[in-house]
């Protein structure tokens, strides 16, 4: 059985990576969406220049598509990773709060036996002390 500083250990390395994730993710989806916006500004663009200004636009506008593409593909994938990592980090966290949870229990048993034992001696003191003096 894993003791809890490794429970902790585990989820604070998942929790790191997950923040990582979504680091990543956040990134991957900034840089799409200023592509889309480049794209769509692009597009927009076409249809007010003629000749040589188009070509540079078409030219820009297919660079643009194909990193729109490359980023879609990046913000897909990174999207992905981050929902496996969140769910390993969501088992590795109930996992800490179950153990974290039975050693309070524990704690709580040995207390009461203690509270027990210790009440049933200062009982028995009590007990003793009654006889001696009656019998005086």
């Amino acid at each position: 059985m894993l003791s809890a500083i490794q429970f902790q250990a585990n989820v604070e390395k998942t929790f790191k990576s997950k923040q990582a994730q979504e680091t990543y993710v956040a990134k991957a989806k900034e840089r799409y969406e200023q592509d889309c916006h480049r794209v769509n500004s692009y597009t927009a663009q076409q249809t007010l220049v003629q000749g040589k200004e188009l070509e540079r636009i078409m030219f820009k506008l297919d660079r643009a598509q194909s990193t729109v593409n490359a980023n879609e593909r990046d913000y897909a994938n990174y999207t992905k990773v981050l929902a496996d990592t969140v769910q390993k980090w969501d088992v590795e966290w109930k996992n800490f709060c179950d153990q974290c949870q039975d050693m309070e229990e524990e704690r709580i048993e040995f207390m009461k036996d203690n509270v027990w034992a210790y009440a049933n001696a200062v009982s028995t003191v009590c007990v003793a002390e009654d006889d001696v003096s009656i019998s005086l």
